[in-house]
C-alpha cells in the first residue's frame, strides 16, 4: 500500500520544503521548513489544489487562502526522513535580490519526470495497439456476465474489469462503459460510445423533469416525492459510477501535463522575476537620482531668481531715492530706506535633468500602488472606525467576513448564535441513505 508521503515533492518555496496532493483521497500536503512539520488538509477539490500548485508563490496563496482561516481541517503527520532544510535568512544582495532567487534561475531537475512520461507512454502504446486489434469487433459483442447491473469485461490486456450499465427508467440496457485503463483508451471509448451517452443525458434530462416536478401539499404527495428522490439519487450515482472513471483517468493525465508544464515553466517564470526586480531595483535608483538632480537644478534656479528678485529691488530703490532727494523730498527717500521697492519673483526655469535611462524597446514601467499585507492591522483599523476616522460604510466593504467560520458557529450554537449585525438560520438538508 503506497504511502500517503508517496505525494510529496519538493518545492521551490521559502516556507515548504516539499508539498503534494493526493487525487484519491483529496489530500493537500505541506511540509514546512521551520519545523519538519507536515500538515494533511482534508477535502480539498483538484480545482483548489490546481490553483495552489498554479500560484505564482505558494507560500503567498497558503498565507492568503489558509492561514487564520478555521474552515481548513488538518491533521499533523510529523516529519520523514529527508534532508534537513532548517529556515535561514536571506543575505540580500545587489539589487535587493536574495541569493535563493539568484540561484532558483538554475533549478536541479524535477524528480520521476522521466518515469511518469515513460509509463504513460507505454501504457497508450499497448491501448492503441489492442484497440486496432479489435476495431472490426463491436464493443456490444462483448461477451459480459451481468451481476446486479455490474458487467465484467476484458480489458485490452485480458484482464477481468468491472463495467457499469446504463438502463433507463424502463430498465432496458442502454451499453456497457468498461473502466478505462489510460487516457487514450477513455477517449476512445467516450467517442465510439458518444451516442449512448448522448441518450444518458437525454434521458436524465427527461426523468429529472418527469420525477423533479412534483408539488407536495399532502401526505400522500409527501410519500410520493419520497421515491421519485430516492429514483433520483440512484441514477446520480448510476450516472457517476459510469462516468467518474473516465473522468479520473483524464484528470490524471492533466495532472501529469499540468506537473510537466509548471516544471519546464517554473525556470522560466523565476527567473524573469528575477530579471524584472533586478530591472525595477536599479531603475527605482536612477530614478531618485534623477530626482535628486531635478530637486538640485530647481534650487538653484529659485537661489538665482531670488538674487535677481534682490538686485532688481535695490536697482530701482536707488533710482527712487535718487529721484526723491533730487527733488527735495527728503522723507520719501527716507521711507524708502526703510522699506525698499517690492518687485515679483521673477520666472528662471531650472536646467534640464536627462533621462536617467532609456526604456528598451517593447519594454515599459507602470505604476503598480498595492497594499502591503504585512502592515495590516485590523484592530487598529477597527478602532480609527470607531473614533470616526473612517467611515464605517466603507469599512464594512473593506472587511471580509469570515463566512465558514460563522457557518461552524452557527452549527455549534443553533438559535444561540448571537454575533451583532449577522442573523443564523436553520436550513435542513435532506439525505438520502443508499439501497433503502
Amino acid at each position: 500500500m503506497a504511502s500517503i508521503y508517496d505525494v510529496l515533492r519538493p518545492v521551490q518555496s521559502s516556507m515548504f520544503s516539499r508539498a503534494g496532493y493526493n487525487d484519491h483521497t483529496w489530500d493537500l500536503l505541506f511540509e514546512f521548513k521551520s519545523t519538519g512539520e507536515i500538515r494533511c488538509y482534508k477535502n480539498v477539490s483538484p480545482e483548489v489544489a490546481d490553483e495552489a500548485f498554479n500560484a505564482k508563490s505558494l507560500g503567498t496563496w497558503w498565507n492568503q487562502n489558509i492561514r487564520g482561516n478555521t474552515s481548513w481541517e488538518y491533521e499533523i503527520l510529523g516529519a520523514v526522513p529527508f534532508q534537513e532544510q532548517p529556515e535561514k535568512a536571506e543575505p540580500v544582495v545587489e539589487g535587493g535580490l536574495t541569493e535563493e532567487e539568484l540561484n532558483f534561475i538554475a533549478p536541479p531537475p524535477v524528480p520521476k519526470a522521466a518515469p511518469i512520461l515513460e509509463e504513460v507512454q507505454r501504457k497508450m502504446e499497448a491501448a492503441i495497439g489492442a484497440m486496432m486489434a479489435t476495431a472490426d469487433v463491436p464493443l456490444d459483442s462483448i461477451p459480459a456476465e451481468a451481476d446486479g447491473g455490474v458487467t465484467r469485461d476484458s480489458g485490452p490486456d485480458g484482464t477481468q474489469r468491472d463495467s457499469s450499465l446504463v438502463t433507463d427508467s424502463k430498465t432496458e440496457m442502454l451499453g456497457t462503459f468498461p473502466v478505462p485503463q489510460n487516457p487514450i483508451e477513455a477517449i476512445a471509448f467516450l467517442q465510439m460510445r458518444r451516442g449512448e451517452i448522448e441518450a444518458l443525458i437525454a434521458q436524465n434530462k427527461d426523468q429529472a423533469i418527469e420525477l423533479g416536478a412534483i408539488s407536495v401539499i399532502d401526505p400522500s404527495t409527501h410519500l410520493a416525492a419520497a421515491d421519485n428522490l430516492k429514483a433520483l439519487v440512484e441514477k446520480r450515482d448510476q450516472t457517476t459510477g459510469i462516468l467518474e472513471p473516465f473522468r479520473a483517468t483524464l484528470y490524471e493525465a492533466y495532472t501529469i501535463a499540468q506537473n510537466l508544464k509548471k516544471a519546464a515553466l517554473d525556470p522560466l517564470e523565476q527567473a524573469i522575476t528575477v530579471v524584472k526586480r533586478s530591472m525595477l531595483s536599479w531603475e527605482q535608483k536612477m530614478e531618485q537620482e534623477r530626482q535628486r538632480k531635478a530637486r538640485e537644478a530647481q534650487e538653484e534656479a529659485d537661489r538665482i531668481a531670488r538674487a535677481l528678485q534682490q538686485k532688481q529691488s535695490e536697482q530701482m530703490t536707488l533710482a527712487e531715492m535718487t529721484s526723491a532727494l533730487e527733488s527735495g523730498d527728503t522723507a520719501k527717500a527716507e521711507q524708502l530706506v526703510a522699506k525698499p521697492i517690492e518687485v515679483p519673483l521673477p520666472y528662471v526655469p531650472p536646467a534640464a535633468v536627462e533621462p536617467a535611462y532609456l526604456p528598451p524597446s517593447g519594454q515599459s514601467t507602470v505604476k503598480n500602488w498595492k497594499i502591503d499585507e504585512d502592515s495590516i492591522d485590523l484592530v487598529v483599523f477597527l478602532n480609527a472606525v470607531k473614533a470616526g476616522e473612517y467611515p464605517v460604510e466603507q469599512a464594512a466593504k473593506l472587511i471580509k467576513a469570515d463566512v465558514p467560520a460563522l457557518n461552524k458557529l452557527a452549527k455549534a450554537l443553533e438559535s444561540a448564535f448571537n454575533v451583532p449585525g449577522m442573523r443564523a438560520f436553520n436550513d435542513p438538508v435532506k439525505k438520502v441513505r443508499r439501497g433503502k
